[in-house]
C-alpha cells in the first residue's frame, strides 16, 4: 500500500487550491460583467419537446444590473423581440416575487407570478456555461411557464454579450 507523507497531502491540496483559484473570474477582469450587461439571445430549438412555446421569439433582448461594488443582481429585463420588429416585455403581465443569484457562479434566476392570474408562474434564468454545442463560457437564457404548477411552455436560448 502506498503511503503519502501528511505533510506532502497537505502542500499538495495548498497548490491544487491556488491553482484553481487562477481560473476563476476577476472581479475586474475582462470577465467581469460590471454593473450591467446586456445580451441578444437567439432560440436553439428546433427541438421535438413537446411542451414548446407555440411560438417563440425570435430574439430575446436580456440586461441584469448589479448592486454596486458587488455580484448581487438586483434587475433582471427580458425584452421579447418578433421577426417583424414588434417588442413583448414579460414583466408587463407578471410580478416579480424572487431575484435569486447563486454564489460564485454566474447563474441568476428571476420568479414571478401572473399579475391577473396568479395561477400563473414564470421562471427566467440567465447562465454561463460550457456547452459542447456553442463553446466555452456561453451564456444561456431560459424561460418556462407553469400554469397550476404544470410546465406549459418552455424556450431555450444562446445569448452573446452586446454592451
Amino acid at each position: 500500500m502506498l503511503k503519502l507523507p501528511l505533510a506532502g497531502l497537505v502542500v499538495g491540496l495548498l497548490v491544487s487550491s491556488a491553482s484553481a483559484q487562477s481560473f476563476k473570474p476577476q472581479e475586474n477582469g475582462p470577465d467581469s460583467l460590471g454593473s450591467a450587461q446586456s445580451f441578444k439571445c437567439e432560440a436553439i430549438w428546433p427541438t421535438n419537446n413537446p411542451i414548446v412555446a407555440a411560438d417563440p421569439p425570435d430574439t430575446v433582448m436580456v440586461s441584469i444590473k448589479f448592486n454596486e461594488g458587488t455580484k448581487t443582481p438586483f434587475e433582471l429585463k427580458v425584452v421579447h423581440v418578433a421577426e417583424s420588429g414588434e417588442k413583448y416585455n414579460p414583466a408587463d403581465e407578471y410580478r416579480q416575487l424572487y431575484l435569486v443569484a447563486l454564489p460564485d457562479h454566474r447563474d441568476y434566476s428571476w420568479y414571478g407570478a401572473g399579475t391577473k392570474d396568479r395561477n400563473l408562474l414564470i421562471h427566467k434564468q440567465l447562465f454561463e456555461k460550457d456547452s459542447s454545442r456553442f463553446g466555452a463560457n456561453r451564456w444561456f437564457y431560459n424561460e418556462e411557464l407553469f400554469e397550476y404548477g404544470r410546465k406549459i411552455s418552455e424556450f431555450q436560448n444562446v445569448c452573446d454579450k452586446t454592451g
